[in-house]
């Protein structure tokens, strides 16, 4: 046979040193690739999330009518639902609460849970022509109203300490807690 056509043997030691430098370029390898593929996993969510729809602030509807705060909602491609009416100060179809609340980002068609407001509770004003101040105080009371202005004017019609009249008249209805102004002779 001739020069260099031959087999070559290497020594055990030579063996052994390639094997370890062969496993921790392969670990390399796979680490990297790994750290390249949830790079791409995360560019790929972020895309998806800005070209398909991503998120919608929610526009600020309280102190709005329900009828425009839907409005406003639907123009930003948002659903509304009212769950709860409430008596409250404001005045009835007034939104006062919303969830999620105003700036909130949510996917579009999100639905808008609304708080409107059926203003004060009404009550019915009681007749009180013909009965005493005391008594007055005490039905006014029970329908939930207060005694207002308390006028004294002589009669010769009803007797003396007797409700004459009263504003508002009876039958109407009112704000509970509203005053009645009771005329008496």
């Amino acid at each position: 046979m001739g020069a260099g056509t031959g087999t070559r043997v290497l020594d055990r030691t030579q063996v052994e040193d390639y094997s370890e430098r062969d496993r921790s370029r392969s670990a390399w390898y796979i680490v990297m690739t790994l750290l390249l593929l949830a790079l791409v996993a995360l560019v790929g969510w972020l895309l998806a999330g800005t070209l398909f729809g991503g998120g919608v602030d929610v526009p600020e509807v309280v102190g709005l009518d329900e009828r425009r705060a839907v409005e406003e909602l639907e123009d930003a491609g948002l659903r509304a639902r009212v769950v709860d009416e409430r008596n409250s100060r404001q005045p009835a179809g007034t939104v006062i609460e919303q969830d999620p609340e105003a700036g909130a980002s949510v996917d579009e068609n999100t639905i808008i849970e609304l708080v409107v407001s059926e203003g004060r509770r009404q009550v019915t004003v009681p007749e009180l022509a013909d009965l005493t101040l005391q008594e007055a105080r005490a039905r006014l009371r029970e329908a939930d109203l207060k005694v207002g202005d308390v006028e004294r004017q002589p009669s010769t019609e009803v007797e003396a300490d007797r409700v004459i009249s009263h504003d508002p008249g009876p039958g109407e209805e009112v704000d509970a807690g509203s005053e009645v102004d009771i005329v008496v002779s």
